[in-house]
């Protein structure tokens, strides 16, 4: 009978019986993709087979290391993806703080001046941070905070620095 208790059953039995199916092959296809799980399952293998003292002088691994390798595989019920080395990066980096006065100083400034770099920003800065008794940041954070917060703000078309250059003393022609 469709609509019944037990009918409903079967039916959610198979539903979650494709997701384990669904979750194992896209597992596998991670484990795949890992050069460093497959090598470590070969040496899980290797150990199994030959003992602790031919698989160190094959593979240059301890005996420790292999437990914890099998411990992993064990714990996670023979997930293949737990052999998958975990990230190294830390969770938490320290970002740069800077004062919000001192911010939006560098900002104004590089926003009327686009050309104006961190070299000149500086002596600026120290003057109006003695002015607000704040504690002036460096050359090279000054550097930084433009870079990070993207404060270029300078026309899109070439530049000319060289006042001799052809580019500079070209001939500008009228429209009339």
């Amino acid at each position: 009978k469709t609509g019944s208790p037990s009918h409903l059953k079967g039916i959610l039995g198979k539903i979650t019986y494709t997701k384990e199916v669904i979750n194992m092959i896209s597992g596998l296809k991670r484990f795949d993709k890992s050069e460093v799980a497959n090598q470590r399952l070969k040496i899980i293998k290797f150990y199994d087979l030959h003992g602790e003292a031919t698989t160190k002088e094959a593979f240059g691994v301890n005996r420790k290391t292999i437990y914890v390798w099998k411990k992993k595989l064990k714990l996670s019920l023979g997930k293949l993806t737990s052999l998958i080395p975990n990230s190294t990066k830390p969770k938490r980096t320290r970002g740069m703080e800077t004062n919000p006065k001192i911010f939006k100083f560098i900002k104004s400034l590089r926003e009327k001046y686009p050309k104006l770099g961190k070299e000149k920003i500086y002596p600026l800065l120290v003057a109006f941070c003695e002015k607000e008794n704040i504690k002036p940041i460096k050359i090279s954070t000054i550097g930084k905070v433009i870079k990070r917060n993207n404060l270029f703000y300078q026309k899109a078309g070439r530049m000319y620095h060289n006042p001799a250059s052809k580019y500079a003393r070209r001939k500008k022609t009228s429209n009339t």
